[in-house]
């Protein structure tokens, strides 16, 4: 309970303080803001386990998106991604939408990124064959990318799943 209040306390004076502008990780030398992380919630009352999902979703898309990018001249649609999130977000169960996570941004950044359904996805495995190669290029682009996360947000590791960890 004392972690989850102080991480509270924090992301709250943080996002008050500075306008959600502080730098919370750098991504191949990109920096990400507070405001950058998809997560919504009246008065910035955050649970950590939550922060720490979006932020790695938001890692995880700014890794991907840019290197599918710069390796393939993939260029994701937004309106098929804002599409995509918004039917999503309409299936959201009622006991889900009071979460931080149930917000467009947060659906948008899975529409592009995430295994399952991610707009990435049917692109890549059109560039380099199958779903195999995809997969693998997936793992090989997140375990290469230069990650720096603040400690007070977590710590990138790439074992045993590149991701941020609490600290």
């Amino acid at each position: 309970m004392m972690k989850r209040f102080s991480f509270v306390l924090v992301l709250s004076f943080l996002a008050g303080a500075c306008g959600g502008n502080v730098n919370v990780a750098t991504v191949d030398g990109f920096g990400l803001s507070l405001s950058d992380i998809p997560i919504e919630s009246e008065g910035f009352d955050v649970p950590r386990e939550e922060f720490l999902i979006a932020l790695n979703w938001k890692v995880r898309e700014q890794i991907l998106v840019t290197a599918a990018e710069n390796e393939f001249r993939i260029v994701l649609d937004p309106d098929e991604v804002t599409a995509s999130a918004a039917a999503i977000l309409a299936e959201v169960p009622p006991e889900f939408q009071a979460n931080p996570l149930a917000n467009l941004s947060y659906f948008e950044t899975l529409a592009r990124v995430a295994p399952e359904f991610g707009s990435l996805w049917p692109l890549l495995d059109e560039a380099l064959g199958d779903e195999l190669a995809s997969a693998n290029w997936r793992n090989n682009t997140l375990r290469s990318a230069d990650v720096e996360v603040k400690k007070r947000f977590g710590v990138w590791r790439v074992n045993p799943d590149p991701r941020v960890y609490p600290e």
